[in-house]
């Protein structure tokens, strides 16, 4: 199998440099904003860390995790609630709506 050869010749070489003329730029921008967005996010991080060693957060993350469980056992209480009200009313459990 023979090796295909990439043209060459004037018209070749200026499209080269048009191409790369193009590319350079658009791959520094994003090579910069690549960089902007690490920092960025490591000053996020950072900032995270910070405020989640303060005692207010601290106490708000313990009440938040607190209320997600009693939230959790409030619909367990309401899903049993209706199921009595049903048989109290006569009817099957899997005939109450959900």
């Amino acid at each position: 199998m023979e090796a295909v050869q990439p043209p060459s010749g004037p018209l070749a070489q200026t499209l080269s440099k048009s191409l790369v003329d193009v590319l350079v730029p658009s791959l520094l921008e994003l090579d910069m904003r690549v960089f902007q967005l690490r920092r960025s996010q490591s000053e996020l991080v950072q900032d995270i860390e910070r405020l989640t060693a303060e005692p207010a957060v601290a106490r708000l993350s313990l009440a938040r995790k607190r209320l997600f469980v009693v939230n959790g056992t409030l619909k367990l209480v309401q899903t049993r609630l209706e199921r009595i009200q049903a048989l109290a009313m006569g009817l099957s459990p899997s005939d109450t709506p959900a």
